[in-house]
């Protein structure tokens, strides 16, 4: 199985994907066992094909263009895995938020969005994920997706820690 995360999709109105079309996008390419978690562009599914090919087919459905990352079933588990003990042992008092990269940044490129981090900001991470967590009430964080990727100067995605389990449930 295969995980394929947009960004930026049915959010504030912008880019609206009904689910059953954008199922459409992947069936079209002949993958099997479509499925799709909350409306916010989470989509599992079996078979091969590229990230660019999925970007397409988005297009040519949508009339759209919606930036994708792939992750395959195993590096998926792994992300869940490694992450910290926190995600699991806390509860609401702290934002747990993990944001996913096109590519696995260098250790130098992890620095870069650390120093930037305020005090109550933790970042970790491990392969194609940063793991961030903070208290519940700190009200502007640094940690946006937008500033991460520039930061990075790559693509990025972040989802929240309930959507990382789900989509792992869904692979298993």
């Amino acid at each position: 199985m295969k995980i394929h995360l947009l960004r930026g999709i049915n959010v504030g109105g912008h880019k609206k994907i009904p689910m059953v079309q954008l199922r459409e996008c992947y069936e079209r390419l002949g993958l099997k066992n479509v499925k799709t978690y909350i409306q916010s562009g989470n989509v599992v599914f079996d078979g091969d094909v590229t990230n660019e090919a999925l970007e397409k087919s988005i297009t040519e459905v949508t009339g759209f263009e919606v930036p994708g990352m792939l992750f395959e079933a195993d590096e998926w588990l792994e992300l869940v895995e490694k992450a910290p003990s926190i995600y699991e042992e806390a509860g609401t008092e702290i934002k747990k938020y993990i944001t996913l990269t096109q590519h696995q940044p260098t250790d130098a490129q992890v620095k870069v969005v650390t120093e930037k981090l305020t005090e109550e900001e933790t970042l970790t991470h491990h392969g194609r994920a940063l793991y961030l967590h903070y208290p519940s009430e700190l009200k502007k964080p640094f940690f946006t997706n937008t500033a991460v990727e520039k930061a990075l100067g790559q693509r990025c995605t972040t989802r929240n820690w309930n959507t990382l389990v789900a989509l792992k449930k869904m692979v298993s």
